[in-house]
C-alpha cells in the first residue's frame, strides 16, 4: 500500500515542470536546477507516494498513468497556492485580489454581464478581468491559476479531470436562416443538404451535442458545410 504523506511544494512544482516540457533536462533549466538535483526530487516525491510518476526513454519523460491522475491535482494545488500568496501580497498592499475570468466568446455577452454588476455590488473593492478563448485554452490557463475560473461549455472529459464545476445554463440546439432565405419555415432538416452549412469543428465543446441531434432527427451531417464556431462570421 502507498504511504500518502504531506508532499512538499518543490516536488509538485518539479513534477509539473517535467510533465509541461516532456524532458528532465528542459524541466532543471526552466527551474534553475541540475539535472541531477531535479531527478532527485521526482525520485524522492515517487518514494512518497509510493508510485512511479515517469517513465523515462531517449524521447524524454511521459506521464504513466498514475502520473496523468496526479498531474491535474498537482497543477491545482500550485495554482491555489499561488493564488493565495497573490491575494496576501494585495491585502498587505490594501487592494483586493483581482478576480481573473476566462469565458467562451459564444457566452460572454449574454450570461456574464448581470453577474459582473452584481459581483460588483457584493464587492466593490475587486477588480475584474475577463478574458475570451477557446476552451482548451482557458481550461490550460485555470490550471496553471492565471485564471480563477471559466465559464463555458464542459469540454471534453479528458480535458475536465480534477475539475470542479457548476452548471450555469442549459443549451439547445436550432438551426437558423435569414428572414428572406429560401427555405426560411421548412418543415423539416433534409433542406440541410440542399444549402451551405455552418457546423461546429471537431474539438469543438459543442460538436458531439450537435451530432447527437442529428442523429435524434434521423439525419446525417449535411454534405456541404464550413466547420467554424465564429460568431462573427455566422452573422455575415
Amino acid at each position: 500500500m502507498p504511504c500518502w504523506k504531506v508532499t512538499p511544494f518543490r516536488h509538485l512544482t518539479a513534477f509539473v515542470a517535467i510533465a509541461r516540457a516532456g524532458r528532465f533536462k528542459e524541466a532543471a533549466e526552466r527551474l534553475s536546477l541540475t539535472q541531477p538535483a531535479i531527478s532527485k526530487t521526482v525520485k524522492d516525491l515517487e518514494d512518497i507516494l509510493g508510485l512511479r510518476l515517469f517513465e523515462r526513454d531517449r524521447g524524454g519523460a511521459r506521464l504513466t498513468s498514475a502520473g496523468e491522475v496526479f498531474s491535474g491535482f498537482a497543477e491545482q494545488s500550485i495554482a491555489a497556492l499561488g493564488h493565495g500568496l497573490a491575494s496576501l501580497d494585495a491585502m498587505e498592499g490594501g487592494a483586493a485580489t483581482p478576480l481573473r475570468i476566462g469565458v467562451l466568446p459564444s457566452v460572454a455577452a449574454n450570461l456574464l454581464p448581470d453577474a459582473i454588476l452584481r459581483f460588483s455590488d457584493l464587492s466593490p473593492s475587486t477588480q475584474t478581468m475577463v478574458e475570451d478563448g477557446p476552451i482548451e485554452n482557458l481550461i490550460a490557463r485555470l490550471r496553471v491559476g492565471e485564471l480563477d475560473l471559466v465559464v463555458g461549455r464542459l469540454g471534453r472529459s479528458d480535458l475536465m479531470t480534477g475539475l470542479t464545476f457548476t452548471q450555469l445554463y442549459s443549451e439547445h440546439i436550432v438551426f437558423a436562416v435569414a428572414g428572406d432565405h429560401p427555405e426560411t419555415g421548412a418543415a423539416d432538416l433534409s433542406v440541410l443538404d440542399r444549402n451551405l452549412v455552418l457546423y461546429p469543428p471537431k474539438g469543438a465543446a459543442i460538436r458531439p451535442m450537435v451530432d447527437r441531434f442529428m442523429i435524434s432527427e434521423g439525419v446525417s451531417k449535411p454534405a456541404k458545410v464550413i466547420e467554424t464556431v465564429s460568431a462573427p462570421l455566422a452573422a455575415q
